[in-house]
């Protein structure tokens, strides 16, 4: 999952639909969600965008990362779909954050690293 997040650090719509795509896949194929894990990837780009279009500026306050903004994301649209409090902290512990990468090739480099490492199967 990833897409750069707009200007003003908000999450694009194109970021929004790909989080919706992806949870409903795994409800519509009913995967057991104990055993299924999303990746979010992605740094603080839109600071840089920030700062470049305001003179060096950055935005105050900084904006998350797009994998912090895809994980609030996640943790929305999950507490939507189940109305379940006490399922959000197993829910969080499945969403895995690389909040480095700042490109599409870094994505895959830090989340294949992040899993050779993980316990993640």
């Amino acid at each position: 999952l990833g897409q750069c997040l707009c200007a003003d650090g908000t999450a694009h719509q194109w970021l929004i639909e790909r989080i919706n795509t992806a949870y409903s896949i795994v409800t519509e194929y009913k995967l057991p969600m104990s055993s299924t894990y999303f990746i979010v990837s992605g740094a603080d780009v839109s600071n840089r965008k920030y700062q470049n279009a305001n003179n060096g500026q950055f935005p105050n306050p900084k904006h998350i990362t797009e994998a912090e903004t895809m994980y609030n994301l996640l943790m929305d649209k999950h507490a939507k779909a189940t109305n379940n409090e006490k399922d959000a902290e197993s829910f969080a512990s499945r969403i895995i954050l690389e909040d480095k990468a700042t490109s599409t090739v870094e994505n895959m480099y830090y989340t294949f690293k992040m899993l050779h490492t993980s316990n993640v199967k």
